[in-house]
């Protein structure tokens, strides 16, 4: 970057220069869209694999443009000798390149704990099972996700996934909710079971 070898994007209003970023064994590089940066990229991560001994698999990485002509990141990509990928998509466990704001991209998050309820047959589980299972299982797997992005205005179908499963709803029996489910989000000394309110911890763990 000193050597204007290689020429990094500029995020934000304040065009802060970054590279790359990088999560144990990943590594993911931001850069314009000059052909020029695939021929030092390529360049670079060669004598990185002469020096180190660790060689870089070309054919498991993939090229992704925002904004840029396909015929450009094509060319590119072939420079690179590597795939083409497509926005969004999945690193790290989160969707990139969509907007948190809208429910239809929380819709992978949704279908991941149904299909894990699916999975459970409540007619064999106590209610004291299931409380357990809600609070150890279910609301776990959106905590990630919670911890980058702002639940959407419009609720989402968590609760009322974990509500019916709670009080015993299956494919084949339907079930009644005795309790509110906000009622339940209390703590037990007023009256409720503990368990998380959503939308405030997912506050909590973003302002963290």
């Amino acid at each position: 970057m000193e050597k204007n070898f290689i020429h990094p994007a500029k995020i934000g209003k304040d065009d802060i220069r970054i590279s790359h970023l990088q999560y144990v064994d990943d590594t993911i590089f931001l850069l314009e869209d000059k052909e020029s940066n695939a021929v030092a990229l390529r360049y670079m991560l060669n004598i990185f694999q002469l020096i180190s001994g660790l060689a870089v698999n070309f054919s498991k990485s993939s090229l992704i443009g925002i904004e840029v002509e396909d015929t450009k990141i094509e060319r590119m990509a072939a420079e690179l000798r590597c795939k083409v990928g497509d926005c969004p998509f999945n690193y790290l466990g989160l969707k990139i390149g969509v907007g948190s704001n809208k429910v239809v991209n929380w819709s992978y998050l949704v279908d991941k704990v149904k299909k894990r309820v699916n999975g459970w047959t409540t007619r064999t589980l106590s209610l004291a099972g299931r409380i357990t299972l809600v609070k150890s299982v279910l609301m776990v797997i959106p905590i990630y996700q919670l911890s980058f992005s702002c639940i959407p205005k419009q609720p989402l179908s968590l609760n009322s996934i974990f509500c019916k499963f709670l009080w015993g709803e299956s494919a084949n029996l339907g079930s009644i909710p005795w309790v509110k489910w906000n009622d339940l989000c209390t703590d037990f000394k007023d009256g409720g079971l503990g368990f998380k309110n959503l939308d405030w911890f997912n506050v909590a763990l973003v302002s963290k």
